[in-house]
């Protein structure tokens, strides 16, 4: 089977074929920025793809690594035929070690579902066939990384004081890139200790955030300020909008990003932001809660064992070249 190189966002993301392959858009493809993609094919049919990364990864145990994502393969021969040409590919860019899948940085898509319940997909969590972690097992790739989303059957309509002298107050649609580019200075300080993390840039974080702000209900992005109003975390909740698309009613709300400046970390802020959240959910009628997709030792999963019991594992996975 021949392999097509692709550089170009349109033409990657017009690709069609296995499962999955034609979930990019240009605009996707764009901003990940993969320095190269793969596409596998027989008889004119793309049979795998996927997107190379070697410039500017992140960081791991002193490893010059090379990322692969935008994966996907109709099966187990394209599978191992695509990712043993991705491996050798990163390789030959001076690479040692490769992990996936990830989508040029843990800003976007990565991560693999490798266990959990039945409750069907939330918003925003990775979705793919059942088969594609064991592809990348079968080519030796190991998990590097664990991640775990968590339920919260009923949501707490209990309050308390702030543990530091915050208010808290919702995201202002009227002023989207104001509050972005504050959200920005924030999150970037905030999860630059985090696994695999790697900076972006203001542009690139304004089109990622920004492109969520059709999907949310503002009410429910909860903003802590001092009262110098400097903004000191944010608890970034959406509502579950694939209950809406299985004709459910909406009563879940996704908590994708908790945050707070590391100057007040450890003061019991984020906790205290997510309960103040969660009740303010209660109060706009949402009933339950999906803490997601947290690393398994990161303070965010500490606060939610507080919470809720286990939805979904995730597993990244790497390997030595």
């Amino acid at each position: 089977m021949p392999f097509v190189e692709q550089e170009e966002a349109e033409a990657i993301a017009a690709i069609d074929g296995p499962p999955s392959a034609s979930r990019l858009t240009a605009d996707a493809v764009a901003l990940h920025d993969p320095d190269h993609h793969l596409v596998l094919t027989a008889d004119g049919a793309c049979r795998a793809r996927c997107s190379l990364w070697w410039a500017g990864t992140p960081a791991y145990e002193n490893r010059e690594v090379g990322l692969v994502g935008h994966y996907a393969a109709a099966g187990d021969e394209a599978a191992h035929t695509i990712l043993s040409e991705a491996c050798a590919r990163l390789q030959d860019a001076g690479c040692t070690y490769a992990i996936g899948p990830m989508d040029g940085a843990t800003w976007f898509t990565y991560r693999f579902v490798t266990g959990g319940t039945e409750r069907p997909p939330f918003f925003l969590e990775p979705v793919h066939p059942d088969a594609y972690p064991r592809h990348f097992t079968d080519e030796g790739f190991a998990p590097v990384a664990q991640y775990l989303s968590a339920h919260v059957p009923e949501l707490d309509g209990t309050r308390s004081d702030p543990p530091i002298d915050v208010s808290v107050r919702s995201l202002d649609p009227e002023q989207p890139e104001a509050e972005l580019s504050r959200l920005y200075a924030l999150v970037t300080d905030s999860f630059t200790d985090n696994v695999l993390y790697t900076p972006i840039s203001k542009e690139a974080f304004v089109q990622l955030y920004g492109g969520l702000l059709t999907d949310i209900d503002p009410t429910l992005v909860r903003l802590a300020e001092t009262p110098d109003g400097r903004l000191v975390g944010v608890a970034f909740l959406v509502p579950d909008h694939h209950q809406a698309a299985r004709g459910e009613a909406v009563d879940t709300v996704v908590v994708k990003t908790l945050a707070v400046h590391p100057d007040v970390a450890g003061q019991g802020l984020g906790s205290w932001l997510l309960a103040e959240a969660q009740h303010h959910a209660q109060q706009q009628g949402y009933a339950q809660a999906i803490h997601a997709l947290m690393h398994e030792t990161n303070r965010s999963r500490k606060i939610s064992r507080h919470y809720g019991t286990l939805l979904r594992r995730y597993t990244l996975f790497g390997r030595e070249l």
